[in-house]
């Protein structure tokens, strides 16, 4: 059986639209990437800037550097013990949560239970949920221009 013209409009039409959905993704990549890029400059001016600025003596390699009590406080206060309990659906939400930091300090929690762990696994997780959050507004965006790009061309999805 041949294809007909209707098939192969559709065909392409298809086509179009994987074309599209594989560009969004793409600049998704890359206005990601961009982002990371701009905050690892904005971070190193920071410290240019801090350094800069700083009013400290330098010490030389022979003298032990110690921390300031501020730094001490904080380090304190993201070891202690806070209780956190995560989301729990029974679809997505189901499985066991992996929190790991630079790969030495593993947590497998379980979901909907209440544990305790250390201050800094609740504020990953926390960040981990920011970046989801800002994950999703960037894609709505990028749907949303393209389809305001399909519209301008006369295809609908």
């Amino acid at each position: 059986m041949g294809r007909t013209k209707e098939n192969v409009e559709e065909t392409t039409e298809e086509a179009k639209v994987e074309d599209t959905a594989k560009q969004i993704i793409e600049d998704a990549k890359k206005a990601a990437e961009s982002m990371i890029e701009a905050a690892k400059k904005e971070i190193q001016e920071m410290f240019k800037t801090a350094a800069a600025n700083s009013n400290a003596e330098v010490l030389n390699e022979e003298t032990p550097a110690g921390l300031p009590d501020y730094i001490k406080e904080m380090q304190k206060d993201l070891q202690s013990e806070v209780e956190m309990t995560l989301f729990k659906d029974g679809d997505k939400y189901k499985d066991d949560k992996f929190i790991s930091v630079n790969g030495t300090h593993r947590y497998q929690i379980q979901r909907g239970v209440g544990v305790k762990v250390p201050r800094y696994i609740e504020a990953i997780n926390e960040s981990s949920i920011a970046q989801d959050n800002l994950t999703v507004s960037l894609m709505e965006k990028k749907q949303e221009e393209a389809e305001k790009r399909f519209e301008s061309i006369n295809v609908t999805l």
